[in-house]
This record gives structure tokens, C-alpha cells and sequence, in this order.
């Protein structure tokens, strides 16, 4: 049997509760941080509520995300923070080209008009690939003042057991975000946009939205 490899981890990267909860239902691998980052480093995934580049949040996330969007920053109104997941940066580049912000927008849960705008502001995009594990239990901590990072009050051991996506699915993206290819099944992927919206209001479509969103590797 595999040994498997017991982690350190004494700090937590502090990043809008909706982009770490399209990490934790594995719809993106990307995040866009302010500073650059080295490959290899690990920490915990804090999640905060958001600076929206002055876009509304309709206008930032795309619109099968907005439900799960709202709802992440709905939990953040509690005594505890909730601490779910960690990640590993895989790779970190920069993105200075506004003509693949359209091809990027499909492949993650940003609109190419959200990701213009954060293009506009900043004048480069960090993109950090990040590969995404569950935390063996939440970790439950004070709120603490937003920043890029944060210590955690005690080291946590984590281990790669829990992975978000498999190597295979994870590759699969990772590759196709690099190399900007669009998404495979664009029409699936608006029906799934579609009956997301119908969940509100018909909780029976929610089988069919976790069915499409399985094959399209959103979720194991």
C-alpha cells in the first residue's frame, strides 16, 4: 500500500468565498491573485467576501455560478469562519492579452466582461493553477481582518487523499485552460446554466443539473 505523504500547513490564502467554492465543486482550477505565485506552495483556502472590481456580482460570475455565489457569501454572516479546503499552486502566469479573456470566461466561472474589467484595473491578470484537496474535517476559526495571507492559529497535516479532481481530470483541465482551447460541450454546458436558474424555484432539476455537471467533471 502507498504511503501517503503527511503536509504541513501553518498559513491560509484569503480569497472571495465564491472562488474558493468553484475550487471546493471543482468548476475552476484557477484563481486570480494580486501577487505572484511560486509553484509548490500549499496553504489553506480562507474564504472572504469579495471586492467585485466595482461589477455587480451578476455581472462578475456567470450566471449558472450566481446561486452558489450568493449563497457562499450568505455563510460568511457567522461567528466562525469555515476553513474546507486546501490547494497546492501548481503554476502561476501572467495574462496580458485581452483577446483570450473570451476563451478564459468559458472555461471558468468568470465573465470575460468581469475578467476585463480586473484586466483594466490591475493591468495584468496573475492566473494561479491550483490543485484542490478537502480538508479531512472544516477547520473553524475567528474572523480575522482581510489580507493575502493569514497564520493559522495551530499547523494543520493534511494529506492528498481527497483530491477535488482526479489526476486525470485535473490534467485534462489544466491543459486545455493553457493552451486556451474552448469548452467541448458548449451547448451542455448552457443547458446546465439554464437549469441551474430552474433549481430556485423547481428543486426536482437539481438531479439533471448534478448529472450534466458530472460529465462535464464539475463534480466527481
Amino acid at each position: 500500500m502507498a504511503k501517503i505523504n503527511q503536509l504541513p500547513i501553518a498559513t491560509a490564502f484569503c480569497l472571495p468565498a465564491p472562488d474558493i467554492e468553484a475550487l471546493n465543486q471543482g468548476r475552476n482550477i484557477l484563481v486570480m491573485p494580486r501577487i505572484f505565485m511560486n509553484p509548490g506552495r500549499l496553504f489553506a483556502l480562507y474564504p472572504t467576501d469579495i471586492e467585485f472590481n466595482s461589477l455587480p456580482l451578476e455581472e462578475y460570475y456567470r450566471p449558472s455560478f450566481i446561486p452558489i455565489a450568493q449563497k457562499s457569501l450568505a455563510e460568511l454572516n457567522q461567528n466562525k469562519v469555515k476553513i474546507k479546503v486546501w490547494a497546492k499552486c501548481e503554476l502561476c502566469q501572467t495574462l496580458d492579452k485581452p483577446e483570450e479573456l473570451e476563451t478564459l470566461s468559458k472555461l471558468t466561472v468568470w465573465t470575460a466582461e468581469g475578467l476585463h474589467k480586473t484586466l483594466e484595473q490591475r493591468g495584468h491578470i496573475f492566473l494561479a493553477y491550483f490543485r484542490v484537496y478537502r480538508l479531512p474535517q472544516p477547520l473553524e476559526i475567528d474572523p480575522v481582518s482581510n489580507s493575502r495571507f493569514i497564520s493559522l492559529p495551530a499547523t494543520i497535516t493534511v494529506d492528498e487523499s481527497q483530491a477535488i479532481l482526479d489526476s486525470n481530470q485535473f490534467e485534462h483541465l489544466y491543459r486545455k485552460i493553457l493552451n486556451r482551447q474552448p469548452p467541448e460541450h458548449p451547448e451542455l454546458e448552457e443547458l446546465e446554466t439554464a437549469i441551474a436558474q430552474l433549481t430556485l424555484t423547481h428543486p426536482d432539476a437539481q438531479f439533471l443539473k448534478d448529472k450534466i455537471q458530472t460529465f462535464l467533471g464539475w463534480q466527481p
